[in-house]
């Protein structure tokens, strides 16, 4: 009767074997390993192998997805990014082994999220028969942090590097997305018209969409001072060069300015509330920063919290008349 792979361990040897018998042939694969737990690792690995119908590893699938979906999203960088991530702990599993070890992981919902993409893109190519279900773990409360006007003006005096100054300028006054404001071109600033447009006609239309918005009296004047300035087609560039990233630049500048928390998408939802404050609809904003209505009314709350309180006392009106009021108040006195 055909046994499936086990371990076995040898007389005289250290290391724990893999015994396999297939059309009456036995044979054995050391685990180059006399430690028990690393030998069930190796022997869960060799039973995947065997059951995977490609015979590839999810480092692989991870790496082909890199490939097929890179020119496609606006990030590339950041699949190769969630790749590098998953494969230190994926690399050499199988398929067939993540719904066994997908609890033992200690990768979060963001990088999960891209293994399940990649195992049903590994089906629809037929690079594997069935993509395994990936259970994901429950969604964080939103944490939807935003600068003070204050808060804002120092970080603005904070920022010593005139491109950091200049992009934090055209992320508050825009509500644009850190990857727009660095890939934002002179070509497509109309100083003239008054309007910047953010979609970049050379990438691939993502659901992040970029805005069309108009250019505030006091942006106008920090364009035209870097315009004067320019030596590339960037807007924001540094040393003669476009600036692909700010996170050192820009953290240096918030811990300048006492807000350590502070972070590019910040600056984002740091526009939408101070738009809120200001009295503007969800709608309004949701489409002057183009954002989803979902994500704009998480933070509107945050900006506009008196609204709700308003809406509240609304309700409360169908239930108690200015008269019952005193009512209630008479009796719990009486008490």
């Amino acid at each position: 009767m055909p046994q499936g792979p086990r371990l076995i361990k040898e007389p005289g040897r250290r290391n724990w074997y893999v015994r396999i018998t297939e059309c009456g042939t036995t044979r054995r694969v050391s685990t180059h390993t006399p430690d028990r737990e690393a030998a069930e690792e190796f022997l869960s690995n060799f039973k995947a192998a065997l059951e995977s119908p490609a015979g590839r590893t999810i480092g692989e699938l991870l790496d082909a997805r890199v490939k097929a979906r890179s020119p496609y999203v606006g990030r590339p960088d950041a699949l190769t990014e969630h790749a590098t991530a998953l494969k230190r702990y994926w690399g050499n599993k199988y398929p067939e082994q993540v719904e066994d070890h997908v609890r033992l992981c200690n990768n979060n919902r963001r990088q999960l999220e891209e293994l399940r993409a990649a195992l049903k893109l590994a089906e629809k190519r037929g690079w594997i028969d069935k993509a395994p279900r990936v259970e994901l773990p429950p969604k964080s409360s939103p944490r939807d942090k935003f600068l003070t006007q204050e808060q804002g003006q120092k970080l603005l005096r904070s920022a010593h590097r005139p491109h950091i100054k200049l992009f934090i300028i055209i992320a508050m006054t825009t509500g644009a997305r850190k990857g727009a404001v660095l890939d934002l071109t002179w070509d497509r600033v109309d100083m003239d018209g008054g309007v910047i447009d953010f979609h970049n006609p050379e990438m691939f239309i993502t659901k992040k969409k970029r805005s069309v918005v108009p250019i505030t009296r006091a942006l106008i004047t920090a364009l035209r001072e870097a315009r004067l300035m320019a030596t590339t087609d960037y807007v924001i560039e540094w040393n003669g060069k476009p600036v692909k990233s700010i996170k050192t630049a820009f953290k240096n500048t918030a811990d300048r300015a006492g807000v350590p928390w502070c972070s590019p998408h910040v600056l984002k939802h740091t526009a939408i509330t101070w738009l809120a404050q200001k009295g503007w609809g969800i709608e309004e904003i949701s489409e002057f920063t183009e954002t989803s209505f979902e994500t704009v009314k998480r933070v509107y709350r945050h900006g506009r919290p008196e609204n709700l309180v308003k809406q509240a006392e609304d309700l409360g009106s169908f239930l108690y008349t200015p008269r019952t009021l005193e009512e209630v108040s008479r009796s719990e006195k009486t008490v």
